[in-house]
């Protein structure tokens, strides 16, 4: 029975969630894995260590608590479409942050993962300005 490309997406998003973020990569991404947040001019990471360096370097400032799929679906080529919210926890607050991500899985391996939100909502969050 092949591996469904749905389960291995959301095991690997809730990993990032109870702390094991490096543990979900590891088991969950391909050596030539790519990560992109979609946002324009944001940089594509390539391989396991680059996202696990990406993944670290977003969670140092904000602490990822919970995600919600409101909608997930895949096809027979692999690609899986989450709907979500993934809740990020800083010092001071909780930030919701709205997601359409889109994964490639070939054998129970993310190739690609590419997520699609505003940008101004992780400004606002952070107090930061990216653009």
């Amino acid at each position: 029975m092949p591996f469904p490309v749905s389960t291995a997406v959301l095991e690997f998003l809730a990993g990032l969630t109870n702390g094991h973020a490096a543990e979900v990569i590891d088991k969950y991404y391909a050596p030539k894995g790519t990560y992109t947040n979609m946002p324009g001019g944001m940089a594509t990471f390539t391989g396991p260590e680059e996202v696990k360096a990406a993944i670290n370097g977003f969670f140092s400032l904000m602490e990822m608590d919970t995600f919600t799929t409101f909608h997930i679906a895949s096809n027979s080529t692999g690609y899986v479409f989450t709907e979500r919210v993934d809740r990020f926890r800083t010092a001071t607050a909780f930030h919701d942050l709205l997601l359409m991500g889109i994964f490639k899985v070939k054998d129970g391996m993310i190739q690609e993962w590419r997520d699609y939100f505003d940008i101004g909502d992780v400004e606002k969050a952070l107090g930061l300005h990216f653009r």
